[in-house]
């Protein structure tokens, strides 16, 4: 299907790690490090393969010792030029626990120097498909800059662990709640700030039976449409299956300032994650399936950010990633609270004091090798 497709090149991808530690700002924090640029957003490797050997032999070196505090894709897509880089390396050899050594820095410096003549940068550092999750983000925060790791955050886990803290403004058990695969823990009146979320599939569905939706909505464009993406299937998973396929077909992915209705969305045949989650839970209350919209965040790559999907009862609400075409959506959705109605529409920023300075720390075990992020 060109929806699965779709979704694939959308995942960021990268191998599971052994135990990968995501700590990050949401604006601004008292370290450049937890902050995140464009240029993390951007290709995080190069192909040397056509460098002098001399250069090819330094690539390894340079991508480990350039990882180790914030993300490899940050000097990939730099735009220093030869000595520029001389004092940027010799600021991070300086760092506690950098582990480069004044040989080590001259090496990466006569990597940098050479790759940053070598190679052209792009216009933006940001790679294409994560551009709508960039500007996205940015609009329903107000956040400027994103959390940032050197590796990326897996996707496919049985389980999710995030420690969570916030300033003294921001209460945990107000902006996060339990349910559709997802436990606050640890959480306590006493340090309100800081928590720990657990994340697990939604193999076991739970929660209340919502009343049944309308099935016709007022927009007759919008009842066409799902009509004309279900047809005649009665199986309730099927059409939901049916549904994002419609969407994948019709809906051209790219960002969409605001948010438009449903019916707004058929007329440009475009949209963001707003837009796709508006369509769908509207094409599938007209099924007759019972959705609603959630807001939170999402990983991409080395970064979460705040995002839209939905949630349709299946015997209980099952998360959807309409603009991702993911049934149900992946593990890191983490959903923030919200009332049984439409999250896109309730949302707003100003309830949460202090979100811009949310850090989360992101823990997947297996069986090795841990890295700091930054």
């Amino acid at each position: 299907m060109r929806r699965v497709v779709n979704s694939l090149i959308l995942l960021a991808a990268g191998a599971l790690l052994a135990v990968s530690t995501v700590e990050t700002a949401w604006g601004q924090d008292d370290g450049d490090e937890v902050k995140m640029f464009d240029t993390d957003l951007g290709p995080a490797s190069i192909d040397v393969s056509g460098y002098p050997p001399e250069f090819q032999s330094l690539y390894p070196l340079f991508a480990r010792k350039c990882s180790k505090c914030h993300t490899l894709a940050r000097p990939i897509n730099s735009s220093k030029l030869g000595d520029e880089w001389l004092a940027y390396v010799s600021r991070m050899s300086r760092k506690p626990g950098s582990g480069i050594s004044p040989r080590d820095a001259e090496r990466v410096f006569e990597f940098l120097a050479y790759d940053s003549q070598a190679r052209q940068r792009s216009a933006t550092a940001v790679a294409p498909e994560l551009l709508p999750f960039l500007e996205v983000s940015r609009e329903l925060s107000g956040a400027r800059r994103f959390p940032a790791a050197n590796k990326n955050i897996p996707t496919e886990a049985e389980e999710l662990r995030l420690r969570v803290r916030g300033d003294r403004r921001l209460n945990l058990n107000t902006l996060f709640e339990s349910g559709s695969g997802q436990k606050l823990v640890r959480w306590s009146q006493r340090d309100p700030g800081r928590g720990e979320l657990v994340l697990t599939s939604v193999d076991t569905r739970d929660g209340d039976a919502p009343d049944p939706p309308a099935r016709s909505p007022a927009d007759s464009a919008v009842r066409l449409a799902a009509s004309e993406a279900i047809g005649t299937e009665s199986d309730t998973e099927e059409q939901v299956e049916l549904i994002l396929d419609w969407l994948d077909e019709e809906i051209e992915r790219t960002y969409q300032p605001g948010s438009a209705t449903a019916a707004g969305v058929l007329e440009i045949r475009e949209g963001d994650a707003t837009e796709f989650t508006r369509l769908f839970c509207e094409m599938a209350r007209s099924a007759g399936l019972p959705a609603r919209s959630r807001i939170g965040l999402v990983a991409r790559r080395t970064s979460f950010h705040f995002h839209a999907w939905a949630e349709v009862w299946l015997d209980g609400w099952v998360p959807i990633d309409p603009y991702l075409g993911q049934f149900p959506a992946d593990i890191t959705h983490v959903h923030l609270k919200a009332a049984d109605g439409d999250a896109i529409d309730e949302w707003n920023p100003d309830r949460y004091p202090a979100l811009d300075r949310l850090k989360i720390e992101a823990i997947i075990e297996d069986t090795s090798d841990t890295v700091e992020g930054g």
